[in-house]
């Protein structure tokens, strides 16, 4: 059926024989053009006094991102199982998995069938799953050897009826080869991006990586892991989405390296893992392996949001089982194959959690068949020194840059602005972080539009502090803390990770934002 269409189709199955009952907005170029050459010779349309006594007809919502809700109705007979039911919704509905790896889910809300006018269909076709719908799909999978007589009468369940919903279809995926998503969304990360002074230290290690992998060699100490830690706004997502271009372009650049290395980085895939959305219920109920392996897996589909996807116990695999579903479908061994891992926001993993995922991610450079480039990013360390403590895994950090005044394709965004030695000094006072210099560009433009009131230093500072406190509150909320903290940026004091500011630790400071940690001083706009 075309995934792609929000229309309903009614199907219908009757004694072996397929019915099909259309409305006017719906017609029979819907059906999948495969189906309907398979079945053509044994279309007959029959209307319901002709169904045989004792046959219900159900309604099964088939959950997608991309089509939102398709109606398909089924008629079984009084003896039909749910394995039964699984195998006619796989005939009306082909997928990729065996029909028993459907998850049904019955639409039951207080007590009674979901009506097909309620507030939960209505949100299922657009793809979101609402309260309502969780609680449904909490309740889990019916077990495919149950009857669907004697289960509707142990729970008590009337006979269905038309205007209801009866189940909620958990479809398989349609996994392809899809580019990720980038990770950084802010206006800045449409700048031209500034590059460190030079990549010797990363050159070395991947060339060193690659031979040791050639080699089908485990050691940890050759396997570089790549870390980027910083706080927020610094860059960290953008330097994550140029990491694959930087591999490609600009590490080698200049220099005779291995022809057969540069042609994997050259076509190599890359997974694109976010943990923003690490806070849902679904996952912590994942495994240390699965928060990264079932993300994985969710960039190869894009049916489902993140959500729904994660619902499905079945997507729950670990990095391994995501490669070898990528080599499957790209139709390439996983030997000759090279995969850029980066995996954004590691700081909203629990303390386990991220541990685990670090040791995820080593084992992932040191033991796959294919070529692994891994890059994790976070606001915290604490994880990391204490992983490092306890492994000899060769570990490269890599620290965003401070930045210079921003270009968007080569012109500096902010020579629009007249007055620029006033322009120069604010920018200056930004201190090159990120997230100040976008900040203060939204407001300049803002006032500049407005005409209402000239750039002046004054009134432009105190709004762009007024909107930095605003993306940051931690640091109005722990002000003696962040006081202390600042103090030490100004007065250039030597800090390590064991340092603390009034009763935070470092991670807790440089988390709280505008505060970066560069070797063993802190730096602030």
């Amino acid at each position: 059926m075309n995934q792609r269409s929000l229309e309903t189709c009614a199907v219908t199955y009757l004694l072996g024989d397929v019915v099909i009952f259309h409305k006017s907005n719906v017609s029979v170029p819907f059906i999948d053009q495969k189906l309907t050459a398979k079945r053509l010779s044994v279309f007959n349309f029959r209307s319901r006094a002709e169904m045989a006594t004792g046959e219900q007809l159900f309604t099964c919502a088939l959950l997608r991102k991309a089509s939102g809700c398709v109606q398909v109705r089924i008629v079984v007979r009084k003896d039909t199982t749910f394995g039964d039911l699984k195998n006619e919704i796989n005939a009306v509905e082909p997928i990729s998995l065996a029909p028993y790896k459907l998850t049904l889910y019955p639409a039951i809300k207080d007590g009674q069938w979901l009506k097909d006018d309620d507030n939960m269909m209505q949100a299922l076709k657009t793809g979101k799953v609402n309260e309502d719908v969780k609680a449904i799909m909490g309740h889990g999978d019916i077990i495919s050897s149950k009857g669907i007589k004697t289960w509707l009468a142990a729970n008590g369940l009337d006979a269905p009826e038309t205007n209801q919903i009866h189940f909620l279809v958990q479809l398989s995926w349609h996994f392809s080869r899809l580019p990720p998503a980038r990770l950084a969304t802010t206006p800045g990360a449409q700048w031209d991006f500034q590059h460190p002074p030079e990549y010797t230290e990363v050159a070395t290690a991947l060339r060193t990586h690659y031979e040791t992998w050639k080699e089908n060699k485990q050691d940890k100490m050759n396997h570089p892991l790549f870390l980027c830690l910083d706080g927020p706004g610094t860059g960290k997502s953008r330097f994550l989405d140029e990491f694959p271009t930087i591999l490609r372009e600009h590490v080698f650049a200049g220099t005779d390296e291995d022809p057969k290395m540069m042609s994997l980085l050259a076509d190599a895939f890359t997974f694109n893992i976010n943990f923003e959305t690490e806070a849902s219920t679904q996952d912590r109920l994942l495994g240390g392996e699965e928060v990264i392996g079932a993300r994985m897996l969710y960039q190869l589909q894009d049916d489902v949001e993140w959500e729904l996807f994660s619902q499905d116990q079945s997507n729950h695999c670990i990095p391994e089982e995501a490669l070898a579903i990528l080599a499957q479908i790209s139709g390439t061994k996983l030997e000759d194959m090279c995969v850029i891992l980066c995996v954004d926001n590691m700081q909203l993993l629990d303390y386990t959690k991220f541990f685990i995922a670090l040791q995820v991610l080593s084992g992932l450079v040191n033991r796959s068949t294919c070529w692994v480039i891994a890059i994790g990013a976070a606001t915290i360390s604490t994880p990391v020194v204490d992983y490092l403590s306890r492994s000899p895994q060769s570990t490269i950090f890599l620290e965003t840059v401070t930045l210079s005044r921003p270009r968007l394709n080569g012109k500096d965004i902010f020579e629009v602005f007249p007055d620029q030695e006033l322009t120069q000094l604010l920018v200056d006072d930004m201190g090159g972080h990120g997230r100040a210099l976008e900040t203060l560009l939204m407001v300049m433009s803002t006032m500049n539009r407005s005409k209402q009131e000239s750039l002046e230093y004054k009134s432009l500072i105190g709004r762009v502090l007024t909107a930095l406190r605003a993306a940051y509150p931690n640091i109005g909320r722990r002000k003696k803390a962040m006081a202390e903290a600042f103090k030490a940026c100004i007065a250039h004091r030597v800090v390590d990770m064991g340092s603390k500011f009034d009763d935070l630790t470092m991670d807790a400071v440089i988390s709280s934002g505008l505060i970066n940690r560069r070797k063993n001083r802190l730096e602030c706009p």
